[in-house]
């Protein structure tokens, strides 16, 4: 887990506050060696609620943020549903 806005810094430690990081990304975020930042997309946005990861300035100057969708369970959640329904079934004739 993740502190969107980091523990130390004042950052609760809610459902609200956290967001999924496998340790790879997690170990580059603030004070990490590639200083990436986080924070959550605004209201009306595409993503709205999920966790923005915004890369340091030698990957993208502009500060563009990117959303991992693998690490947001319920994108995750939904597409193996969308894949188990629109799977071909036995009782259809198909294998």
């Amino acid at each position: 887990m993740h502190h969107v806005l980091e523990w130390r810094n004042g950052g609760s430690t809610d459902i609200d506050s956290l967001t999924l990081a496998c340790d790879a990304c997690h170990a580059q975020v603030h004070d990490g060696p590639t200083g990436w930042a986080t924070t959550r997309a605004a209201a009306g946005d595409t993503y709205a609620g999920c966790t923005e990861w915004i890369p340091p300035p030698h990957i993208d100057p502009d500060g563009n943020p990117r959303i991992n969708h693998r690490h947001h369970a319920g994108e995750l959640i939904a597409r193996a549903r969308r894949k188990a329904r629109d799977r071909p079934r036995a009782e259809d004739g198909v294998p």
